[in-house]
């Protein structure tokens, strides 16, 4: 069961998330909120939008919220669109979609789908404390785009 929750669960952590341009998205598909949860990542500031790597250090987390998708095959389709990701061609790709664990804020863990940066970026700043919508509160420079 676990196993086909995760083909239906999407992480986002950045425009995607609600209050956030790109989170019409999510609303359109009827997309279903999970709750906030975090993700074992750095965050990166890439100006228009933040985009995230996997880390080995336990303590880079990113926050983000889960949704669970209606109707996967094809909401993933639009999703790896909208992120720029080819699965046909993934080293071409912006992001590419990988599997994560997510800790939610009540302690459950559950897989998801997330769209990571294909490469650890050269030169952009690290989003302090993993959270872009606290970034972007405090006045951190980006605009809208993905994730």
């Amino acid at each position: 069961m676990q196993a086909v929750a995760h083909k239906r669960r999407v992480f986002v952590y950045g425009t995607l998330r609600r209050g956030f341009p790109l989170h019409r998205h999510l609303k359109k598909m009827n997309a279903h909120y999970l709750g906030k949860g975090t993700v074992r990542a750095k965050l990166y500031d890439l100006g228009e939008y933040p985009g995230a790597v996997t880390s080995i250090f336990p303590t880079d987390r990113i926050k983000g919220e889960l949704y669970e998708l209606a109707e996967p095959l094809r909401q993933l389709k639009e999703l790896d669109t909208l992120e720029e990701f080819d699965p046909l061609r993934p080293e071409k790709s912006l992001f590419v979609r990988r599997s994560v664990v997510v800790r939610l804020e009540d302690g459950d863990q559950s897989r998801a789908w997330i769209y990571l940066l294909n490469k650890k970026p050269v030169h952009a700043r690290p989003i302090r404390r993993g959270d872009y919508a606290l970034a972007r509160r405090s006045g951190v420079r980006t605009s809208a785009r993905n994730s």
